[in-house]
């Protein structure tokens, strides 16, 4: 390839969307200017700062209040006896050391212990083992737990066990319940922002956006930087490729992969994603007349998820009307209550790990029966994803997220959920999926939970 011919092939990677770009993936985060990403130290002695209810943030006991509930909602073990708890006189531990007489160097993530306000001489133990971007090592949370049991015994001590993941990884200790980031932080910070959003700093509310961004950025940065990669060319990310990291100074080679480090990168291993072109093909498949899935409607999805409802019109309406002046974008047709299939990466980055959940988006800030609303719905369902027990729906223990609110989780609908696939069998596990008819009958159960609803005394109060 001669100079000018790379000079003008250069020239034409340089398009409006490749600025655009660029500038997105450069957006300052003060925790990618720290290098906190991927290092889970920094991550648990930042949420140690937050979960301190007598730290300099000034919140008091909130943060960690909120937290335990999420836990609580998350968890498929003992839930926490969360009104048992002093809160305001917990010691949040971070980097904790392990050590017994015959065993050494073992050091947890985070370890709470909080006193009881009912029982004097019990105090709760919340031990958490964080994952960014490492993997379990081999009997790490066993070894863990053993210990834990040795130096906190349990007349004194109720103990409770969280392993709390970026990608949902499953502990390999049953005793230890698996949670997410994206699942107890994200919401978290979301519901302190939206009750104390006119008491808490500008200062701090930007941290925490910043920090949701690195935890739970597919909702937001990612989404955005597919659709402008998706409408670079395939002549632009063939010069890309090609580019030398040894280019000579003072060659345009150089001087764009100097300006523009953050657009190549992301473009350079766009194509390695074996998920790149399932949601083009996922909106195709939810067109497709042979599925019996009633009312399947398409809504807004990304690389990582996949997106429908299917809501009677009156459902749809009603949805519309209580969402639709929300400050927080989701569904482009702002009825925000969706199955969502959650796509990510798996240990084989050519491979797919999928999971299936309801969610309910963001509502009005008028819209006070939004718990209700939840009730509603998994009132409806229960016996669908119960259908071998005898007892009658119980409200939840645990409040909606006042943003993201997972109506129908994971682990409920597990039958919907595979590991390892690639790209042409994710795709046609989805169709095979969509096309269930448990999950059919699910959806019918769903919108006459809204019905239901809709005509409820909560809509007169």
């Amino acid at each position: 390839m001669s100079t000018s011919t790379t000079n003008h092939q250069i020239q034409r990677i340089l398009t409006p969307e490749f600025m655009q770009l660029d500038r997105l993936l450069k957006r300052f985060n003060v925790f990618d200017a720290t290098d906190m990403r991927r290092r889970e130290v920094k991550h648990t002695k930042f949420l140690a700062h937050l979960l301190n209810p007598n730290e300099s943030h000034g919140l008091g006991i909130k943060f960690l209040e909120n937290f335990i509930i999420n836990l609580n909602n998350e968890s498929n073990g003992q839930p926490i006896d969360f009104l048992s708890l002093d809160l305001m006189n917990a010691q949040i531990l971070s980097e904790q050391s392990l050590e017994t007489s015959s065993k050494k160097g073992k050091t947890i993530d985070l370890l709470l212990l909080i006193p009881n306000v009912i029982d004097n001489e019990k105090i709760t133990l919340i031990a958490i083992e964080a994952k960014v971007d490492a993997k379990e090592s081999v009997d790490q949370l066993s070894d863990y737990r053993s210990l834990i049991e040795k130096i906190y015994e349990k007349e004194i001590f109720n103990r409770h066990y969280y392993f709390l993941t970026a990608r949902g990884d499953d502990p390999s200790d049953a005793t230890w319940s698996g949670v997410t980031f994206g699942s107890v932080v994200t919401p978290t910070i979301e519901a302190l922002i939206s009750a104390y959003k006119d008491t808490i700093s500008d200062y701090l509310i930007s941290i925490f956006e910043d920090y949701i961004e690195i935890i739970d950025g597919d909702h937001v940065q990612e989404t955005k930087a597919d659709r402008l990669a998706e409408k670079i060319s395939q002549e632009a990310l063939t010069v890309i490729k090609s580019l030398k990291p040894d280019a000579a100074f003072k060659t345009q080679e150089r001087i764009i992969q100097i300006r523009f480090s953050a657009a190549l990168e992301f473009l350079k291993n766009y194509d390695n994603d074996p998920r790149k072109n399932i949601n083009l093909s996922f909106e195709k498949l939810l067109k497709d007349k042979s599925l019996s899935f009633p009312l399947l409607k398409h809504e807004s999805s990304s690389r990582q998820f996949l997106r429908f409802s299917s809501l009677s019109e009156e459902n749809g309406e009603f949805l519309h009307a209580i969402c639709s002046e929300s400050k927080h974008s989701w569904l482009s047709s702002k009825r925000h209550l969706a199955f969502e299939f959650f796509l990510k990466q798996a240990s084989d980055p050519q491979k797919i790990d999928i999971q299936f959940k309801l969610v309910l988006g963001p509502t009005n800030e008028s819209f006070s029966q939004r718990q209700e609303l939840v009730n509603s719905i998994t009132k409806s369902v229960f016996h669908l994803l119960n259908p071998d027990t005898d007892e009658k729906w119980t409200p939840p223990s645990k409040n909606a997220s006042p943003v993201y609110s997972t109506v129908i989780g994971f682990k409920a609908l597990a039958k919907y959920s595979k590991k390892n696939l690639d790209a042409e069998s994710t795709l046609e596990f989805i169709k095979k999926s969509i096309g269930d008819e448990y999950l059919i009958n699910l959806s019918k159960a769903i919108n006459n939970g809204l019905k239901e609803f809709r005509q409820s005394e909560f809509l007169d109060e």
